[in-house]
């Protein structure tokens, strides 16, 4: 992937991803109960969601996308 074509998809991914992240955070907190164990959950589901960005389409529910891939990584987890 070119140096331009990764800085405009990261930047797509930011504007998508990152304004929910408070959200995230406070649900992953309420579901795993210790603040470090959110805080993992929260960075391994960024870091999922950045590697199958490719597969979100622009438009539809970022936050139903990025829970649901939450809510997988605390199933796997436990």
């Amino acid at each position: 992937m070119s140096e331009s074509r990764h800085e405009k998809r990261r930047a797509q991914f930011e504007a998508v991803a990152l304004p929910l992240m408070s959200a995230l955070h406070n649900v992953a907190i309420h579901l795993m109960g210790e603040l470090e164990d959110a805080e993992d959950v929260v960075q391994d589901t960024y870091y999922r969601a950045y590697r199958t960005f490719e597969n979100f389409r622009p438009g539809t529910n970022a936050r139903a996308w990025l829970f649901t891939i939450l809510y997988s990584v605390v199933i796997n987890r436990r």
